[in-house]
């Protein structure tokens, strides 16, 4: 059995190292078939234990462990807050236009089993193993065309590259824009934090008569979007088909 324990203080900027050397842990141990919905199931409670169960306090530390057994990966993350009602919360379901709320659909989906403890500060989830059968960019660029803006983002849009790009948002929208294209060609991660962002800017844009779209997204993030009936919201395109639709 092999396993990565890490321990970091619940700042955001700390997540890309801890799933960066998951990656690793995973290309090294034949499990990179798995890299997706492991990096996408880390990032999601690592950030939510930071972000929701610790409240962003520096001094809180968050708790990694994975575990690479003989027939599953297990993911367990705790935090120091005082923990959730999960059980209420595992029952309900995010809105189309909520911009967040949507990390227990995630670990739903993506993984075999979910759970909590008894006060809701530590998870656990398990990931079936299966046998086997880029270049870096900046986090997004902006191109403008009269009202209509193309953002191409990078590799990532999770809770670490969301400040930066919500400012630049703002900016668009404030200077006249009214609609905006997420090119997602470069992007093989998306998080709830990132969901959230452009689901904010969806509802920006439709105060003011204006729409986003996603266009050139991966078979992955499509069935992120498509388990979240969030396809037809925000308007996404996959890379083989310009009218997808779910």
């Amino acid at each position: 059995m092999i396993q990565h324990t890490a321990a970091i203080h619940s700042d955001v900027a700390l997540v890309d190292p801890v799933c960066q050397d998951v990656q690793v842990l995973l290309e090294r141990q034949g499990l990179a078939q798995h890299a997706f919905e492991v990096d996408l199931l880390l990032r999601e409670f690592i950030n939510n234990a930071i972000l929701h169960g610790n409240r962003r306090d520096v001094d809180k530390m968050v708790r990694i462990l994975v575990r690479l057994g003989r027939n599953w990966i297990i993911i367990r993350v705790a935090d120091e807050g005082s923990g959730f009602d999960w059980r209420t919360k595992m029952l309900a379901r995010p809105e189309e236009t909520d911009t967040s709320g949507r990390g227990l659909v995630i670990g739903a989906h993506y993984s075999n089993r979910m759970q909590f403890n008894r006060e809701g500060n530590q998870v656990t989830i398990w990931i079936r193993k299966t046998m086997k059968g880029s270049n870096a960019m900046a986090d997004f660029e902006i191109s403008r065309n009269g009202a209509r803006s193309m953002i191409t983002l990078g590799e990532k849009l999770t809770a670490a590259q969301v400040p930066a790009l919500q400012a630049a948002l703002k900016h668009e929208i404030d200077d006249g824009v009214s609609a905006i294209v997420f090119n997602l060609a470069c992007t093989a991660i998306l998080d709830s934090s990132g969901i959230g962002l452009l689901i904010a800017a969806s509802n920006s844009l439709a105060a003011v008569q204006g729409s986003i779209s996603l266009v050139e997204v991966s078979t992955n993030i499509l069935k992120l979007l498509q388990s979240m009936r969030l396809v037809d919201r925000l308007h996404a395109a996959s890379i083989s088909s310009g009218n997808t639709r779910g």
